[in-house]
């Protein structure tokens, strides 16, 4: 039984608005946080945080930025921390996006993945796209592992930082979700007023001939120099490709 939530998700909202003002951004993402440290006290981890599975109570008052609250759903993926397995885990679960480095590395889930997926969610909604996002699938993982971020233009210091950490590779350098969301509401106040950013949107491109996926224009390969992104290419001309990567997938 689950409570009936009169609104609509986060990802309705990005697909109309594009991006959000970093005030309304952030108070979302406090939110969320505040849903995961609940879920986490309680020993799970949730495993697939993304703007599909966040839901905007527009019924309710609106907060910062003209906010509405954000409730997390869709813990269909979820598994309990610290769970004896009986089996040695052979697939990994999640959306190519929002997964954590460690998850594509094989270690298991711990409550940091969901942080780490979380200031991904807070990246797109900032930038209007994901920092490892494009092409297919299986590079969008290995990004997660290789490549770092760059700064966004026009936010605070104290804000990236926050999201550099929690985008960190190593685990153990992210914030609980009970710190990131009091954290974030922190720096809510000098976020008031802040019109959404001007961010340019990645470019596109056809694979080369064998077929590589280069890393998205907000990432730095071990050249230092940034390169731009190459989107999905659809099987039939004419086609609008699928974004699998935004799909709860199984990998094995």
């Amino acid at each position: 039984m689950m409570d009936l939530v009169r609104g609509t998700d986060l990802r309705t909202r990005l697909d109309r608005e594009r991006r959000l003002a970093p005030e309304a951004a952030v108070a979302i993402v406090a939110d969320v946080a505040d849903g995961l440290a609940a879920a986490h006290a309680a020993g799970v981890v949730h495993r697939d945080v993304k703007p599909e599975n966040v839901l905007l109570d527009m019924q309710g008052p609106l907060g910062p930025g003209g906010s509405h609250r954000a409730l997390l759903t869709d813990f269909g993926v979820a598994k309990l921390i610290d769970t004896p397995r009986r089996t040695r885990a052979t697939k990994i679960i999640g959306t190519p996006d929002y997964l954590a480095p460690e998850i594509v590395e094989g270690l298991p889930p711990r409550a940091s993945v969901d942080i780490y997926a979380l200031a991904t969610v807070l990246y797109e909604l900032l930038a209007g796209f994901t920092p490892f996002g494009g092409g297919h699938p299986g590079a969008v993982l290995r990004r997660h592992v290789t490549e770092t971020v760059v700064p966004l233009p026009g936010i605070p210091d104290e804000l990236w930082q926050l999201l550099v950490q929690c985008l960190a590779k190593a685990p153990a350098s992210r914030l609980r979700a009970s710190e990131l969301g009091a954290r974030l509401r922190e720096l809510l106040p000098m976020l008031e007023g802040m019109p959404p950013l001007d961010v340019d949107e990645p470019d596109t491109e056809q694979p080369d001939e064998e077929g590589e996926d280069l890393p998205p224009s907000g990432a730095v390969p071990a050249s230092g120099q940034p390169v731009r992104r190459r989107g999905a290419v659809p099987l039939v001309p004419g086609a609008k490709p699928a974004d699998s990567n935004r799909d709860t997938l199984t990998f094995y």
